[in-house]
């Protein structure tokens, strides 16, 4: 979905949202290609090609490089700036995660400054006040464009959130089983039949469905 925003005539500001489940691909005016996946918001301007701004969601950014604009990513208090690359964003509540397939960024050009090269990441937490740099395989950078996704010692919470985001399912999760900490790679089919139990079974865990709702629960 495209939505207008009104922010003054120096602005052609529009929102891209896409629902759970749901993907879209965006062509900008200045050759710059966006996969968004589902339960995602994206602010761009069609007077200014060369910004983006994620409000919520996840984002597999293709950036046609031009030294003299660079292109740059915004969310929340954060900032990455292209250097020439394919990169991988997302915003869950306040974490900002970056990851770089090709090429290199520039995580918060003006203050920490860190250049971020292929097979590099960084996740920050606004509310914590924390960045934290790692390596990662830049092959799976945006692998949820395939349905499948990495996970390294994270909250199995973000498994979940993956599975709304791809499946559109209506899922909850017990607090106990979302601070768990998870480390895997998951392989989501887009059927929430399917993918529920799965994951359920990853931990352990049981699951119900009512016929419309999804519940993950320790046995």
């Amino acid at each position: 979905m495209v939505a207008p925003i009104g922010f003054g005539s120096a602005s052609a500001a529009y929102a891209v949202e896409t629902k759970p489940g749901q993907r879209q691909d965006i062509a900008l005016s200045d050759g710059t290609r966006i996969e968004l996946n589902g339960a995602s918001r994206l602010v761009l301007d069609r007077n200014n090609p060369r910004v983006a701004t994620l409000q919520a969601g996840e984002a597999t950014f293709h950036v046609r490089h031009d030294p003299r604009d660079p292109f740059t990513v915004r969310s929340g208090t954060m900032t990455v700036q292209d250097l020439g690359t394919v990169f991988n964003v997302e915003r869950d509540g306040a974490r900002f995660d970056v990851q770089v397939a090709e090429g290199s960024v520039l995580f918060q050009p003006r203050q920490q400054a860190v250049t971020l090269r292929s097979g590099a990441a960084v996740s920050a937490r606004e509310d914590l006040g924390s960045v934290t740099v790692m390596k990662i395989d830049a092959a799976k950078v945006g692998s949820w464009r395939n349905g499948v996704v990495a996970f390294g010692g994270e909250p199995f919470g973000r498994v979940i959130t993956s599975v709304r985001r791809i499946d559109g399912v209506i899922l909850s999760i017990e607090p106990s089983l979302s601070q768990q900490p998870f480390t895997g790679m998951v392989r989501f089919t887009g059927e929430a039949a399917r993918d529920v139990p799965h994951i359920a079974a990853l931990v352990g865990a049981e699951w119900h469905h009512d016929g419309e709702r999804w519940t993950i629960s320790p046995k």
